[in-house]
């Protein structure tokens, strides 16, 4: 809906706290707000948000199966070590590929993050703090 001109449009942004435009405001079938992307954007970062929400159960599926997880491991490895190839058009595609897959992971645990399940919240938020430097001890002489 185009907020910019119609009242009713506007009373609906609103509701789900959105503070500029362009934005984007993807709900789940019972009206729930899934993820919200504002300002403007790159179209992959709009593929990566928009196949994490449609991946989302699909992801909770796979993260069950060991198996699958050790195959996707090494297709991370892989772009990894594609990473210092020679030619620097694979170097480039490795490096756009693992951005696309921490956006989209990113994107997944987010919107994890505003789950109504308290327990996936929780553990979805505490996957996306940053972790805490660990203080430098320095040693005192005496």
């Amino acid at each position: 809906m185009d907020c910019t001109k119609e009242k009713e449009a506007k009373g609906r942004l609103e509701s789900f706290n959105v503070t500029g435009y362009p934005s984007l405001v993807i709900l789940h079938p019972d009206g729930r707000t899934s993820m919200i992307l504002e300002g403007n954007r790159k179209p992959e970062e709009y593929v990566a948000a928009l196949t994490a929400v449609l991946n989302a159960q699909p992801v909770r599926r796979l993260a069950k199966n060991v198996a699958a997880l050790g195959t996707m491991r090494k297709e991370v490895e892989s772009r990894i070590d594609r990473l210092s190839d020679s030619d620097p058009e694979v170097r480039e595609r490795a490096a756009s590929e693992l951005r696309a897959l921490k956006e989209a992971l990113e994107a997944a645990l987010a919107a994890a993050s505003r789950s109504t399940d308290e327990e996936q919240a929780g553990r979805a938020k505490r996957i996306l703090e940053k972790p805490k430097p660990e203080p430098v001890k320095v040693p005192v002489k005496p």
